[in-house]
């Protein structure tokens, strides 16, 4: 899975190839590819999903595998996912430090909070959260930039955003 998507983000497949492939990749090894296991590798596939604008099978894959992270009460990313491992092995990882790990961020900011930069140095930004089929009822957070950092917080009530508020630096 993760050389297909690498692949095609490298132009190796036009769009048409690039989106079969990408809904291959979304059903697992039942898809007919090779399975995956770590989060560097997989970050290939996210930002093929990221690049078709796939985002429930973008966040499927985060919800999965880095919400067991959460689960298993880390607040640093893994190395290796759980999958694959002995039932009965010690750790869920062999490390459970690593920033390969971070990746799920990029794509938390961009589509769950939804602040998006639309122009050079973030003097003009968007927020527009999408729907990424998770159960998500409120979010906050804030992404750096050189005037300060832009705050977004927002809560739903079924499947619609009752309140948002931005607080942004003046650039």
């Amino acid at each position: 899975m993760v050389t297909n998507a690498l692949l095609c983000l490298h132009g190796a497949a036009d769009e048409k190839r690039s989106r079969m492939l990408a809904q291959r990749m979304a059903k697992g090894v039942d898809g007919g590819l090779l399975d995956y296991g770590s989060p560097l590798g997989v970050f290939y596939m996210l930002e093929l999903y990221d690049q078709l604008e796939m985002i429930k099978p973008l966040f499927a894959i985060i919800a999965e595998h880095w919400g067991e992270m959460t689960l298993q009460g880390d607040t640093c990313g893994w190395e290796h996912f759980k999958k694959g491992r002995p039932a009965n092995a010690y750790w869920p990882t062999r490390s459970r430090c690593h920033p390969c790990s971070a990746v799920a961020l990029k794509y938390i900011v961009r589509w769950v909070l939804g602040v998006r930069q639309t122009s050079a140095g973030w003097k003009q930004f968007t927020v527009k959260p999408i729907d990424t089929g998770l159960p998500i009822q409120r979010v906050w957070g804030s992404v750096p930039t050189q005037g300060g950092l832009i705050r977004v917080s927002w809560e739903q009530n079924a499947e619609k955003i009752q309140q948002m508020n931005v607080i942004a630096p003046k650039i």
